[in-house]
Parts: C-alpha cells; sequence; structure tokens
C-alpha cells in the first residue's frame, strides 16, 4: 500500500499562540520567544483543540480523498522538540537556550515540558 505523510510540528506552538513563519531561506522562525516565566504561563494548552480544528477537518478531507488505498502517517513534535523550537526560534544544534534554562530553572522548564506534552497529547488524540 502507498503511503503518504503529514508533519505537524509546529502547529502545536501555533496552537498554544507562538505562531511561526516559514523563512524565504528555508526553515521557520517563530513570531516571538520565550524568554521568561511570563512567557510560559501565556501558553494556553486549553486552546489548542480549538485553534487546530483546521488540522483535524484537513486530516478528514484527506483522508477522504485517500480512498483507503494510500496509508495516511502523521506525528508531532516531542516536547523537547517543540521546546527547543520556542525558545531558539528555529532549528538548533547545540540545544543552549533549552539546557541554559533546565540548570538554572529546573522547576519552569518543568513546567514548559508538562504544557507541551499536554498540548501535543491533546492535539494528536483530536487528530486522530
Amino acid at each position: 500500500m502507498p503511503q503518504s505523510s503529514f508533519a505537524t510540528s509546529w502547529a502545536v506552538a501555533e496552537g498554544l499562540g507562538q505562531r511561526y513563519r516559514f523563512r524565504d531561506r528555508g526553515g521557520i522562525e517563530m513570531e516571538f520567544l520565550l524568554k521568561s516565566a511570563a512567557d510560559i504561563d501565556r501558553l494556553e494548552v486549553a486552546a489548542v483543540t480549538e485553534r487546530l480544528q483546521y488540522v483535524a477537518r484537513a486530516l478528514a478531507l484527506i483522508k477522504a480523498a485517500l480512498n483507503r488505498q494510500t496509508a495516511l502517517i502523521g506525528f508531532a513534535g516531542s516536547p523537547w522538540t517543540l521546546a527547543n523550537f520556542m525558545l531558539e526560534g528555529g532549528g538548533v544544534k547545540e540545544y543552549s537556550k533549552a539546557k541554559a534554562l533546565f540548570y538554572s530553572d529546573p522547576s519552569l522548564f518543568a513546567r514548559l515540558l508538562e504544557k507541551l506534552t499536554a498540548a501535543v497529547t491533546g492535539f494528536l488524540q483530536t487528530a486522530n
């Protein structure tokens, strides 16, 4: 059976309230960076499902168009991957801001990962 895939790695950040855009030179850029506890606190886990309804609607249309002839595989970014994008503003190799937050304020880092875990889980359950 042929396969088709879709990626929703950054959609969860958008659902939480941190929008992004695609750069002309490739990659993504976050609208703002998470720099403080206030930035993390303003991420709205409860809003993810509503804000990302367009993904569930699109998936329903795609599944219908595939007519059970092609498997559709989807995924979302892990909380660690999302944290790095949301802290750094795009893809990174060194994870310096995530590591710095982890070591300087472990409870805030844990709060961020808890929010991201809840958001990713809720999103994937809704998109199913």
